[in-house]
């Protein structure tokens, strides 16, 4: 019986994708491993080791000013890299992916964690979707749609030296050395895809204003209006896209941005914690950066 553990970034596809595994391949022995922790989000410094990673990975999450029931306890930090390690080494490793932000970044820091543990990277397979599918993440599958993605896929080798450079340049935290290492490569691969969209997220490299400020001048109005109602426009905004930024992010830039001392983006009301008593209207300025950049929701 083969041993096997499946990793994907989407914590709400781990059941489908057991259901799935037990129906198709009943005699196969896996462990499936989902990740509560969005890896584009705050730096990544795969460094100093897992632990020391995984000690400034619970600081960020401590020091973001997102609501309480918002942040990811230490145990959740930590927990796809626990579970990797509470059971024998599998005979193979498979990541599903749907292709996205998330998912390559999930990737890096999985490789890399396996590799500090002393796992046979030759091991380890990729299983992606279509990336012409919408909608894009796998947690959005229904069983039979989960059936068909499984039995109609290819799980493929990994080029783990991709992925090691990817590391390096996304360890040292900057948009320019992600740049640099984007631009040595083709746009044909997943992974130098989703990395330029990530790129997108800075104004430097996206014509001097990043997509989350986009998204969120696009879904706010002059009219004092419902926070989660300004979100699930931006949410609309992004729609498309392989960078699939949740509404806590979002939320919590928003926040940031209406703080800003000088001349802000949004004014808000309310408790700037909560997501769904809070209102945001438009400052002036803001309504004239998004006709600057003719920003709207089609």
């Amino acid at each position: 019986m083969m041993s096997m553990i499946v990793l994907t970034h989407c914590i709400g596809a781990v059941g489908m994708i057991d259901k799935s595994i037990k129906k198709l391949k009943p005699t196969m022995k896996a462990q499936v491993i989902g990740s509560y922790d969005d890896y584009s989000q705050g730096e990544l410094d795969l460094t100093d080791g897992v632990d020391a990673f995984f000690r400034k990975r619970v600081e960020w999450w401590q020091a973001t000013e997102l609501h309480t029931s918002f942040k990811l306890k230490p145990d959740r930090v930590r927990e796809v890299h626990s579970k990797i390690l509470e059971k024998p080494k599998p005979e193979r490793i498979e990541f599903w992916s749907s292709n996205t932000v998330q998912d390559e970044m999930f990737l890096i820091v999985a490789l890399w964690m396996l590799y500090l543990e002393g796992f046979d990277l030759d091991q380890c397979f990729i299983r992606r979707r279509d990336a012409d599918l919408l909608p894009h993440t796998l947690n959005l599958l229904h069983l039979p749609e989960m059936l068909k993605f499984f039995s109609e896929s290819t799980a493929s080798i990994i080029d783990i030296d991709l992925y090691s450079q990817a590391r390096e340049a996304v360890s040292k935290g900057s948009f320019d050395e992600i740049s640099g290492f984007v631009e040595k490569h083709t746009n044909d691969r997943p992974l130098i895809r989703a990395l330029q969209t990530f790129l997108l997220r800075s104004p430097e490299h996206n014509e001097g204003l990043g997509v989350i400020e986009r998204a969120l001048l696009a879904g706010a109005t002059r009219e004092l209006k419902s926070s989660a109602y300004t979100i699930g426009n931006a949410m609309g905004f992004l729609l498309g896209s392989i960078d699939l930024i949740n509404e806590t992010f979002l939320f919590n830039r928003l926040v940031e941005l209406s703080k800003v001392t000088s001349d802000p983006l949004f004014t808000l009301r309310g408790d700037t914690r909560k997501i769904r008593t809070c209102k945001v209207q438009l400052t002036q300025k803001g309504e004239a950066l998004r006709e600057r950049y003719s920003l709207s929701i089609s």
